[in-house]
């Protein structure tokens, strides 16, 4: 599992249920390697994790919920920045 990227691999994107059951028999909560977010496949511990709201975030992407921008932001509205 430490040389998969789930969020690149094309083959787990095609069929991930393998993926989720093998990672979900050998740890139920997987810190992910590459981008260090966690994978919580087991029932319990997703329950767990949703009542956790100190430890855990419902934000479901790697960048976070505020991804940086790609660009240096220039003056009040940057609309016309976002989208260029």
């Amino acid at each position: 599992l430490a040389t998969v990227d789930y969020f690149s691999d094309q083959t787990i994107s095609q069929d991930p249920y393998a993926y989720w059951d093998h990672l979900r028999e050998q740890n139920p909560v997987h810190r992910e390697p590459h981008y260090g977010v966690v994978a919580v496949t087991g029932h319990q511990e997703v329950l767990a994790a949703f009542k956790d709201h100190d430890s855990f975030s419902a934000v479901n992407a790697i960048g976070g919920p505020f991804p940086p921008l790609p660009f240096v932001p220039e003056g009040d509205d940057i609309t016309e920045q976002i989208e260029a």
